[in-house]
């Protein structure tokens, strides 16, 4: 969606872009999706809710580095509560080159005090993690990072034909579903 339509999110802030992932993801679920919503000690961007439980917690960022990426999880990690245990931040990143971001989401995210486990990837641009509650090492909480491309900046929209990509590459991500693993878990 975002690196598919790179001038219609240009210039866009993060509650904005946040809004459009709450537009993909309320008629996928059929479930109560919320933004910037209270739970706990905070507004969590983006809140799903099903028969009044929470099932599922989002943040979305714009990349800012690995302290600030630490600072998320802790973030992220504040507003859940013992029930609370599939979440996810979303990263928009402001560069056309991925690796080096998603390098230090890597590298970065097993020095975090409530990391447990990393539980794989399911492309280049989604990771998968396993954190404790803060306070509560007994409490599990499975995270995904998901990683877009995005400029901040207005693009040129040049004429030019369509590029066809060899099988297996990820370079233009359906958030829908991608986001699908709320009711896929385990």
């Amino acid at each position: 969606m975002f690196e598919r339509l790179p001038s219609t999110y240009a210039g866009k802030d993060e509650e904005t872009l946040r809004d459009h992932l709450i537009l993909n993801l309320e008629p996928r679920f059929q479930i109560g999706t919320t933004g910037e919503t209270f739970n706990k000690s905070g507004k969590t961007d983006i809140l799903m809710r099903h028969e009044g439980k929470n099932i599922f917690g989002a943040e979305c960022k714009f990349w800012r580095g690995q302290k600030a990426h630490h600072e998320t999880i802790d973030q992220l990690l504040s507003y859940l509560t013992w029930r609370d245990s599939k979440t996810a931040i979303v990263y928009f990143l402001d560069t056309k080159e991925m690796a080096a971001p998603l390098k230090a989401i890597e590298e970065a995210t097993p020095q975090h005090s409530c990391f447990v486990a990393a539980k794989g990837k399911r492309h280049e641009s989604l990771l998968s993690y396993e954190f404790h509650l803060p306070g509560d090492h007994s409490r599990p909480c499975r995270s995904r990072f998901f990683a877009f491309t995005y400029r901040n900046r207005p693009t040129l929209r040049l004429r030019r034909p369509a590029l066809t990509l060899p099988a297996g590459h990820y370079s233009v991500l359906n958030l829908s579903s991608t986001l699908s693993f709320v009711s896929t878990y385990d």
